[in-house]
């Protein structure tokens, strides 16, 4: 499955663009959509209006403590490469200098999602970061542009240009929200060491492979096992090795988590809240693939033991976030696996001394898949609460390390018992 397959799965995702006949719309509405696979469509505001009513951006992300301005030009007539790139490019800067003005002098204080048709307000002071893209869509080959910015022209943030190509290459790629804003991150550091050129993505990121060890930044306490891991994970991302990995599909189960975390179920949430929802995707979004396929792996055997009829529960923390995931399988009627749900991620933050927790409930391996799901979120100091051992003694401890080979043993045997399974009952 490709990247782009994951849309057609996830609930009210744009579907791919059809062409109008105006090719800046069309390159607009392009852009808006892959950059949508990463992101979802929950964090992706097209063509967002400022208070006025006139047009902030082409694009914007908003995702959690991160702002991404966006701005697109599209050629459209004959003009050489070099003049073209060079108006569009400072024209593009200008726009974004002015977008972020406007952030900063606080003429914007919330954005339309029309997902989930609310007003978002936006707080500058509740955004660490906020980053710049200028897309640039025009055919050719390697095109260098850093001599073509005018004096005096500098981006306000942190900015990537790109082409539209370069723009889908890294979509492809980095198809979490976690990694895309990684990705950024690193790309703006490499291209003040290394000349970047448009319309040359895949070069970019054999040199970002190169330069990885230099530009990653890990906590003072992170061991060197650790560290290796980060860099080897990420380096699959930038040449595209994961895509080929078996184990990638794994991956796909919290993306299909995502895909269903806006089927609320009245019953259990019976006066929804749209920006719980937003918690919720945001929460998920922060799973890098290489941590989803880890985890999948891990989800797909506790699912699988869940068979057999016993409850089973698996629990992880992202230190990095400060959130723990809570994984619950069962085949108990719907009501009952909601109340079990809510009491463990209730629990969840005394147990484990943290301070936001998403539970997930889903049945065993089967026929139909249906998801509840609940953020807890507390304010520190957390109380010293006493668990009652009916709770306690289930919540298992924080050992499970998603590295542990003897879990990839285990799961591949699964897998292969499933295959044969299905292959004796395929031929009866």
């Amino acid at each position: 499955m490709n990247p782009e397959d994951v849309m057609n799965l996830r609930f009210a995702a744009t579907e791919f663009p059809a062409p109008t006949g105006q090719i800046t719309t069309d390159v607009e509405r392009l852009s808006q959509w892959f950059v949508e696979i990463a992101f979802v469509r929950d964090f992706v505001y097209r063509n967002p209006e400022k208070t006025t009513g006139k047009e902030f951006s082409d694009l914007l992300i908003l995702f959690d403590d991160t702002a991404i301005v966006v701005q697109i030009k599209t050629r459209t007539g004959t003009r050489d490469t070099e003049p073209w790139v060079s108006n569009n490019l400072n024209h593009a800067l200008k726009q974004l200098n002015g977008s972020v003005r406007a952030l900063r002098e606080k003429h914007v204080t919330s954005f339309r999602n029309e997902l989930l048709d609310i007003n978002v307000p936006f707080d500058l002071s509740t955004f660490k970061c906020i980053y710049g893209i200028v897309v640039l869509a025009f055919p050719g080959g390697p095109t260098d542009y850093e001599d073509l910015i005018e004096a005096g022209n500098t981006p306000a943030v942190d900015t990537n240009i790109l082409s539209l190509d370069d723009l889908v290459h890294v979509c492809r790629r980095m198809s979490t929200a976690a990694d895309f804003i990684v990705y950024l991150e690193l790309r703006h550091a490499l291209s003040e060491k290394k000349r970047l050129l448009l319309n040359d993505e895949s070069r970019t990121m054999d040199l970002l492979s190169a330069e990885l060890p230099g530009l990653m930044h890990f906590r003072g306490n992170e061991d060197q096992g650790k560290r290796s891991r980060s860099i080897q994970g990420f380096r699959r991302l930038l040449l595209g090795s994961i895509l080929e990995d078996p184990d990638y599909r794994f991956g796909f189960l919290i993306d299909d988590i995502i895909a269903h975390s806006h089927d609320v179920d009245p019953a259990f949430s019976p006066n929804p809240n749209p920006l719980e929802t937003l918690n919720i995707s945001q929460c998920l979004g922060y799973l890098t693939r290489e941590r989803r396929i880890l985890l999948g792996k891990h989800m797909f055997l506790r699912a699988q033991k869940a068979t057999k009829g016993s409850p089973r529960l698996f629990v992880h923390f992202q230190r990095i976030v400060g959130q723990l995931y809570l994984f619950l399988y069962t085949g108990v009627e719907r009501r009952k696996r909601q109340e079990w749900l809510r009491a463990l991620a209730e629990a969840a933050p005394y147990r484990y001394s943290c301070l936001k927790v998403l539970g997930v409930a889903t049945e065993p391996i089967g026929a139909g898949r249906s998801y509840d799901l609940c953020f807890i979120v507390k304010t520190p100091p957390l109380a010293k609460v006493v668990l009652p051992p009916e709770i306690s003694d289930i919540l298992p401890p924080l050992a499970v390390d998603l590295f542990e080979r003897h879990e990839d043993e285990e799961l591949h045997k699964t897998l292969d018992k499933l295959q044969k399974k299905s292959a004796n009952e395929g031929g009866t």
